[in-house]
């Protein structure tokens, strides 16, 4: 029987960039992650109702709905998942407000992708410990 922690870690990409979500998505697959891409805050509550994802990655500034509505509406749905952000704007008076918000962390673009895959690692394997 295999341990959850064996099972594919599953990962949302949501920017209104789609260059950034295809490059992230190619970037997490490589790295053995599930990844899926939304473009936008409608079509991530979508996927994450009818999927399960162990991760949310989310753009802070987009249109009709930003990241904290995302994040807000998100943490409704699926309580357990990890949330991060990343931003262009690291003066972005959201950002504290982010993390008020049970946001883990906000990466500031253009950012370290190794830094940010060890990040995603402690923080599941944080969260695996505490279940």
């Amino acid at each position: 029987m295999k341990d959850i922690s064996d099972k594919k870690k599953s990962i949302l990409v949501v920017d209104d960039d789609a260059d950034i979500c295809s490059t992230l998505v190619d970037i997490f697959n490589a790295e053995g992650y599930s990844t899926d891409a939304a473009y936008n805050a409608g079509a991530a509550i979508e996927k994450i109702q009818t999927n399960n994802f162990d991760i949310l990655l989310t753009d802070i500034r987009m249109e009709n709905m930003d990241g904290l509505q995302l994040v807000r509406k998100v943490t409704q749905i699926n309580p357990k998942i990890i949330i991060f952000m990343m931003t262009a704007y690291p003066r972005d008076s959201r950002i504290s407000e982010a993390y008020s918000s049970g946001v883990v962390k906000v990466f500031e673009k253009p950012f370290e992708v190794e830094v940010m895959l060890n990040i995603f690692k402690k923080e599941i394997a944080k969260r695996e410990k505490k279940n």
